[in-house]
């Protein structure tokens, strides 16, 4: 069980705290949604960002955009629906990453870039507490 005060990241909830712990579960706060969560099987938590993993999440921004989607549109947005809901950080990255690409998005597609790029941020943050917005655009525009 994480001790009271610790972060963990849970699905496309971003980065919480944990405020309680008890038989019915882990009770968590999560600041950008405003809520709290309970969870309550502790495998499903996602250990926070370590330097490592963030500086992994960087070369994911720098490589080239696979495409991997379905020329559809509502299939596309499937697809990183399902990335972003997973909770992986590389996975939302690659989100960034693709979307940032395109010369035209979708409004559904505008929609998963915001929201991709804010749990991005919220998760890099606790790695680089300075300047992290700055370097995630910085790590997608100079793709080569």
């Amino acid at each position: 069980m994480p001790p009271v005060g610790s972060k963990w990241s849970y699905q496309s909830h971003g980065v919480g705290q944990v405020s309680s712990v008890s038989d019915g579960g882990i009770k968590l706060w999560f600041p950008m949604s405003r809520c709290y969560i309970t969870v309550t099987d502790p495998a499903q938590l996602i250990p926070p960002l370590d330097e490592t993993r963030a500086e992994g999440v960087f070369d994911v921004l720098r490589s080239d955009p696979g495409n991997t989607f379905p020329a559809a549109w509502i299939n596309r947005i499937r697809g990183y629906r399902q990335k972003l809901q997973s909770g992986c950080v590389e996975e939302v990255a690659e989100i960034v990453r693709d979307l940032a690409a395109k010369k035209k998005m979708t409004w559904g597609e505008k929609q998963m870039f915001c929201d991709a790029f804010a749990l991005l941020v919220q998760q890099m943050r606790e790695v680089y507490p300075d300047a992290t917005e700055k370097r995630i655009r910085d790590a997608y525009s100079s793709r080569g």
